[in-house]
């Protein structure tokens, strides 16, 4: 269960053309060992595993899929078919602060072999939302503190450009003016 590089140089009547190169096996059997795999990140309600690729002397075939298997202590096991070779999945609908165990089995032609076990246990809490709530609280409040210590410090400017002074007009010359009578 070897693999073999295998070449085909096309003989044209002006001479060799571009050679075509592939990849084959006499004969597939399933992969020698599973994926390692690790938890990237975890979350409160998903969490991103990625696996190492299986070195070629222990594939004994193309890899044609990973199969991801995942369940908690009580619930059934749930799995996941990637036919993309993207070394990479986001376990998403997770429950917080439980404990899960993942699986991954790389697929030939001719079977799968399953990785070792990886426990991980979701978050309570996601701290960065907390984080971001509490700098976005601490910028509200150094922002209010700025506002009132600049109104205090510019209140009359700021009164007298806002709310100019409205003269009384009790105390104007046209209080005690009278249409028959003409002032000096």
């Amino acid at each position: 269960m070897k693999c073999y590089a295998i070449s085909i140089y096309p003989l044209l009547f002006k001479g060799l053309a571009v050679p075509y190169s592939t990849e084959a096996y006499s004969k597939q059997g399933a992969p020698l060992t599973g994926p390692k795999v690790t938890a990237n990140c975890i979350w409160k309600f998903k969490a991103e595993v990625i696996w190492e690729e299986i070195p070629i002397s222990k594939r004994q075939g193309f890899i044609r899929n990973y199969t991801i298997f995942y369940s908690d202590k009580t619930g059934p096991v749930r799995y996941i078919v990637r036919n993309e070779l993207e070394r990479r999945y986001t376990l998403t609908g997770l429950l917080a602060a439980t404990d899960y165990e993942v699986k991954v089995m790389a697929t030939t032609d001719a079977g799968g072999t399953n990785s070792s076990v990886l426990n991980l246990t979701t978050k309570k809490s996601d701290e960065n939302i907390l984080i971001i709530i509490a700098w976005l609280f601490l910028i509200l409040l150094l922002l209010m503190s700025i506002l009132l210590l600049m109104y205090f410090l510019f209140k009359k400017m700021l009164t007298g450009q806002l709310w100019p002074k409205i003269p009384n007009p009790a105390n104007s010359a046209l209080a005690s003016w009278s249409p028959g009578r003409q002032s000096q």
